[in-house]
């Protein structure tokens, strides 16, 4: 049972001695052990952060504390914790379960996003800064996410400076998902159009990730420019990193700098799919196969990559990510990969319960098949699936089959092929002076 290991892992010795900032540190007796300072912060404090206090301690039975105590004992806690807690729950998951791919591979959409952190000088200095419409500088950082689209979990999460390459933080996701291939489990990367580049490219060879990476037309690989110029919809085209552009060569050298730039090449196919409005998208891939992996297929695959679009909106806005109860770069990165980690727990939960759903409508014969309610399913578990984790003799099974009873009560009907105008709002952002108390 993946929480009945959460909850030991998060009790344990390793997991303080390794996600401690210091040997001394958590050391005395104190309401804000290391577990509950875990654990508060898994609890997305989201509220003012002295109120936030106040319900965790009620909901935990435990002695009131402040808010320039819980600020003392944050400073003592690396985000590393938050990053080994993920690790632990993707391991367990995929050793554990039987998780849907796509023609044998698991299908992991990379993607970036900038996220306004609060408006300090420290922060400004450490994230970087960028202008928006008005010409106001703001404090941002650069984030990404390598998430399974089919399980909906959040494999491994990135932060750094905003001006930062998403294609360099790709690569720190490969290097943080390689402990998952004991298993040997294929991975098929899909990337935007922010990412095509010789070098990643070249990278995802060397590492035996396959890929599909969406481009532009027009600003692409020349090779694949002449190809479209003669028509082509479907073609292997093989790239020599010899015929690489100044740029390009440097970059290959920086991030590839195993590769041979006299002799060594890499064989992509070049797919161009018609969408239903009637606009044209040029795909490469590694999938050389014609015959196995048809061309028609890629105009669904690359769509699966909405769902880390859909992720992104939810932690921004179902989990308030930006919704910061710090305002330093400690705070911020234990924020972050803390609701990553809460956010794996809630996904693996609600697919739990969806299962079991599906399985109970299937028997009814309904008409519209249902879907459990995401953000209600946040506000049930967040609390309850703590105050358990934070009791060692608390029978995880039996608290999460309640749970998944009660996310089964709050669903509702999937339409299928139902489309609405993309309407572009403005995000809402949080301060850290004027945070909601109820």
């Amino acid at each position: 049972m993946i929480f009945q290991i959460l909850s030991e892992y998060i009790w344990s010795d390793e997991l303080r001695n390794e996600g401690r900032m210091g040997i001394k540190d958590f050391v005395r007796e104190r309401v804000l052990t290391f577990p509950i300072t875990v654990l508060f912060l898994i609890n997305l404090a989201k509220k003012s952060l002295q109120v936030s206090l106040n319900e965790f301690c009620d909901t935990c039975d435990l002695l009131q504390v402040t808010k320039q105590a819980f600020s003392k004992a944050r400073k003592k806690l690396s985000s590393k914790t938050f990053i080994l807690l993920n690790r632990k729950l993707v391991e367990e998951y995929y050793s554990d379960n039987n998780y849907s791919t796509w023609k044998g591979f698991r299908l992991l959409a990379v993607d970036g996003s900038d996220l306004q952190v609060p408006q300090i000088a420290d922060l400004k200095e450490v994230f970087g800064t960028a202008k928006n419409q008005t010409g106001s500088t703001l404090a941002m950082a650069k984030i990404s996410y390598i998430y399974d689209v089919f399980s909906r979990i959040t494999l491994d999460a990135q932060i750094d400076r905003c001006k930062t390459s998403e294609g360099e933080l790709a690569i720190k996701h490969i290097e943080a998902i390689q402990h998952l291939q004991r298993d040997k489990i294929q991975d098929l990367c899909i990337f935007d159009r922010g990412y095509p580049s010789l070098w990643l490219l070249f990278y995802l060879a060397h590492t035996e990730k396959d890929f599909v990476v969406r481009c532009t037309f027009g600003s692409c690989f020349g090779k694949v420019e002449e190809a479209i110029e003669r028509g082509e919809e479907d073609v292997v085209i093989r790239l020599h990193a010899k015929d690489a552009s100044k740029g390009q060569m440097k970059t290959l050298k920086k991030n590839a700098p195993f590769v041979d730039r006299r002799k060594d090449y890499i064989d992509i196919r070049m797919v161009i799919v018609t969408l239903s409005t009637g606009e044209k998208e040029l795909l490469i891939t590694s999938l050389l196969d014609q015959t196995t992996h048809l061309k028609d297929e890629f105009k669904i695959l690359y769509n699966y990559r909405w769902g880390t679009e859909e992720n992104y909106k939810l932690h921004k806005t179902g989990y308030e990510l930006e919704n910061f109860s710090g305002q330093t770069r400690l705070a911020i990165e234990q924020e972050l990969f803390s609701l990553v980690f809460t956010a794996n727990m809630a996904s693996i939960l609600i697919e739990e319960a969806q299962m079991e759903l599906d399985e109970e409508h299937r028997r009814k014969g309904l008409k519209h098949p249902y879907k459990i309610n995401k953000r209600i399913a946040i506000a049930t578990l967040r609390g309850r699936l703590l105050a358990g984790i934070l009791n060692p003799e608390t029978n995880m099974e039996e608290l999460c089959k309640r749970l998944k009873f009660d996310l089964r009560k709050s669903i509702c009907p999937v339409r299928p092929n139902r489309k609405f105008e993309r309407l572009r709002k403005p995000r809402l952002k949080y301060g850290c002076t004027m945070r909601r108390c109820v």
